[in-house]
């Protein structure tokens, strides 16, 4: 598939020269613009420069604004008058924007703050609906209850609305450019005019001023003596908990004014998990978080409940709600407790271990893992479990050597419950295996629980000895620096297994073990290996296989020293064939002293020291040699030398694995291509079949042409194409480019200042900074890649020089619809055909 992102680059860089008259763009808002055109007005979105622009305002709504003035918004415009509905303006060589602006002098709106300030009523903001077709609006953060204090007005921050004068002070607002409030526009709200304004501002894309709504008088509709303060008692401590009756609690209540009032309502709320209360209907309590919601009703007509009361239950003050005031004899109001937890106790945990798999004289000590029951809450944390062992005076001290010996040995591990609502029992039980473990007192925290339990005591004695047979190898054991050949072994013993040196012929293939109880080499497919002596005999048979075809030379390409700036990358590295590898960049850590591993996403940076590391081995059916040579950059590379760390590159060969270090300045640099001729053109002509863009060449060995195409441009939509039927003859006036992609091979990559010719023209390179006014033919280098656009101007012509001696002596010539011109004609004689396009010898060639 063709690569389309050279059209979008191509239209990045060319401006298509034509001959039409300029013309430039007029956007206008609330308006529209004309131009005369005979003796009429045509709509235009578009005029040449010096054109007289008419300009005609939509009309304004008479009911809430008038007509202001014309604003331009982008360009160089200059109105005939501004302040006219109907004006003019002289189109500037630029794109334009204007807009008829308007002044509001009437705001009118309904809204419900009449409802909202009424006596006990809570505070919150009012709303306010403006009538359809008027521009400005209400700032819904700017509301402001005031109280009138003497001859000062006071905010008003109260929860409710109690007995006093109070206004509603609000702000008129316009945003955008084209609306701007009259100074003091009239606001009239639910048909009545608010007069009392203040604090007008406007500027470029708003205007406000603040208004009062009329004074408004609230006043307690029945008054009586408030109980501000109840005190009451209940037994809700003795009724909530887990898995109780969940009731109604007892209350009883005192005033100290002597009142009466009463609980006609009281119910249970749970919490859920979006933190929502919910009525809680069953008939126990299960885990989770509850209050208490009741309704305190007073019935009197010398007491009332104050909107401000408090209540305190049991000693505790519950949170209430503002009372509400039904009639002259009834008030109410609302109040919950605070929040009780109810938690449930974990009274049992069980879990299985592989704790019996681990413990065993001379095995290496690990920590156990637990696997709990099915639906268990609790579990056992990896990292809080240790081995203990029992000293001589029956004491318990955490056991820190690597491998177990004889003695008395046992768990410690902590046990832990997490789950909301749920806590460790103090006399939990503690199963593991089968066997109950003794524990702790459990730690209860708000959020968790835990405990430590210790298993039952573990007997570690000195295992006898057991025969091992090792067929084509021998089994030693490491008494300090001395290996000890061995031909028994008690549980647990570290044996290390050699194989015989395999017959001319022959490799090791792999190790083969035979026991009646688990066990196992550490490395299989490695003549030298280990393991731990099973609990029981055990044979251990070394396998071979036979030799492959041997690989004595491997060559090592494409790698070269990493470039800065671009990420590391081993696709391109070869040991040849019948070798499959792995290869990885690595880079010097100060911090370790050593090289780690690259980060495949992270460039190549110049104060950083890398190298590559490869694993190769041979494919089936080969192997190789055991003196096998590696060669790289002209030098082969050398055996590792662990007391040399200055090698710069090695390998080593170990059970069929090579393994190659090189450091990056061993690595050859990359080869700039600095210079570079592309033929094969033929530029197109009016009548001619393009020529086969598959044709095109390159001067360089190290350059591939990985594609080349025609692009045709097509006038009708303005854009370069690259589907069209190139099998038809050129026409007169269509203009034509090739792209040609080139990639420099492993190796190489293109200089940045790369020379590009064709013919006797250099293609300029891109500097995308200063991009071409012009069409133009155009490279742009990125690496390893250059793409090139040339025009058809840039192309030679086919004409008869280019045509050699050697192509023809004396030939037949046709024209492009292959009729027969001129029969067994020289290369003189073809000068003077007439002027025109011809075929001669299967080439095109164009006589002047």
């Amino acid at each position: 598939m063709k690569a389309k992102i050279y059209l979008v680059l191509l239209g990045l860089l060319v401006t298509c020269l034509n001959t039409v008259a300029q013309t430039y763009s007029i956007e206008v808002t609330n308006g529209k613009a004309f131009k005369v055109r005979g003796a009429s007005l045509v709509e235009v979105t578009r005029a040449e420069a010096n054109e007289e622009i008419i300009l005609v305002a939509v009309a304004p709504n008479p009911e809430f604004e008038e007509f202001y003035l014309w604003r331009p918004m982008s360009g160089n415009v200059i109105f005939a008058d501004a302040n006219k509905v109907n004006t003019s303006f002289t189109m500037p060589a630029e794109n334009v924007s204007v807009g008829a602006s308007y002044k509001i002098v009437n705001v009118t709106a309904t809204s419900d703050y009449k409802d909202i300030m009424k006596y006990g009523s809570e505070l919150k903001d009012p709303t306010f609906t403006v009538a359809d077709g008027c521009n400005a609006q209400f700032s819904k953060w700017t509301y402001t209850y005031q109280k009138q204090s003497g001859e000062n007005w006071n905010g008003y921050s109260g929860r409710t609305f109690d007995a006093g004068v109070y206004r509603l002070c609000a702000l008129v607002r316009t945003d955008g450019d084209y609306y701007k409030l009259k100074h003091f526009s009239t606001v009239v709200i639910n048909g009545t005019e608010w007069t009392d304004k203040t604090l007008f501002s406007q500027g470029p894309d708003y205007s406000q001023f603040v208004v009062y709504s009329p004074n408004i008088t609230i006043t307690d509709p029945f008054p009586r003596t408030e109980i501000s303060t109840v005190t009451a008692t209940s037994n809700i401590a003795d009724i909530i908990g887990d898995d109780k009756e969940c009731k109604r609690p007892d209350f009883t209540i005192t005033t100290s004014e002597g009142a009466k009032p009463y609980i006609s309502v009281a119910k249970w709320m749970k919490k859920t998990e979006a933190d929502e209360w919910v009525n809680y209907d069953e008939t126990t309590f299960t885990p989770g978080i509850y209050r208490m919601d009741i309704q305190m009703d007073l019935w009197s007509k010398t007491y009332k409940l104050a909107t401000d009361w408090s209540l305190t239950m049991d000693g505790v003050n519950w949170e209430t709600e503002p009372a509400h005031v039904i009639d002259e004899t009834s008030s109410y109001g609302c109040a919950h407790s605070p929040e009780f937890m109810i938690n449930k106790e974990v009274t049992a945990v069980s879990a299985t271990s592989d704790i019996m798999d681990i413990i065993g004289y001379a095995k290496q000590k690990k920590t156990p893992k637990f696997t709990m029951s099915e639906g268990s809450l609790a579990y056992i944390p990896f990292s809080m479990t240790i081995w203990q062992k029992k000293n001589e005076d029956n004491t318990w001290e955490n056991y820190e050597q690597t491998i177990f010996t004889d003695g008395t040995y046992r768990i410690r591990a902590q046990v832990r419950v997490d789950e909301e609502y749920y806590k460790l029992a103090t006399d939990y039980t503690l199963t593991v295996d089968g066997q109950e473990w003794e524990h702790d007192k459990p730690t209860i925290k708000e959020d968790y629980s835990y405990s430590y339990g210790y298993s039952p005591e573990i007997v570690v004695s000195k295992p006898v000895s057991h025969p091992i047979t090792v067929v084509n190898g021998k089994a030693y054991i490491w008494e300090g620096d001395e290996k000890v050949e061995v031909t028994e072994a008690k549980q647990g013993t570290y044996i290390t297994v050699i194989a015989d040196e395999p017959a001319p012929g022959m490799r090791f293939k792999e190790w083969i073990v035979e026991c009646d109880k688990s066990a196992s080499v550490i490395f299989k497919n490695h003549s030298t290996t280990s393991m731990y002596m099973p609990d029981a005999p055990v044979k251990i048979t070394a396998a071979y296989r036979e030799e492959g075809t041997l690989i004595h030379n491997v060559k090592l390409t494409g790698l070269y020293r990493p470039i800065i700036g671009e990420k590391p990358a081993t696709e391109d590295i070869s040991l040849g064939e019948n070798v499959d590898l792995a290869a990885y960049w690595l880079v010097y850590s100060e911090e370790k002293g050593d090289y780690v591993f690259a980060d495949a996403d992270s460039p190549f940076e110049s104060d950083k020291k890398y190298a590559v590391r490869i694993d190769a081995r041979a494919v089936d059916g080969y192997d190789f040699a055991y003196d096998v040579k590696v060669f790289f950059n002209g030098k082969e590379v050398p055996e590792i030398d662990l007391e040399n760390p200055a090698q710069t590159m090695f390998k080593a060969n170990y059970e069929g694995t090579l393994t190659i270090a090189i450091l990056a300045d061993e690595m050859p640099e990359i080869q700039d291509i600095d210079d570079l001729t592309i033929s094969g053109f033929t530029r197109p002509q009016p009548g001619q079949i393009l020529a086969n863009p598959d044709e095109i060449s390159v001067s360089d060995e190290n350059v591939e042409v990985k594609e080349s195409f025609w692009l045709k441009f097509d006038e009708t939509k303005e854009i370069w194409i690259d589907e069209f039927d190139d099998t038809k003859p050129v026409e007169e006036g269509q203009k034509y480019y090739m792209q040609i992609n080139l990639k420099a091979v492993v190796g190489y990559t293109f200089a940045s200042d790369l020379k590009i010719r064709i013919g006797e023209k250099t293609i300029p390179l891109l500097d995308i900074k200063n991009p071409p006014e012009e069409e133009c033919s155009i490279a742009e280098i990125d690496g390893n890649m250059a793409y090139i656009m040339v025009m058809m101007e840039d192309m030679p012509t086919a004409g008869i020089d280019d045509v050699s001696a050697d192509t023809f002596g004396h030939v037949d010539v046709y024209n492009l619809q292959g009729i027969l011109v001129k029969r067994n004609i020289s290369r003189e004689d073809i000068k003077y055909l007439p002027t025109g396009i011809y075929i001669v010898a299967g080439k095109k060639i164009l006589v002047k």
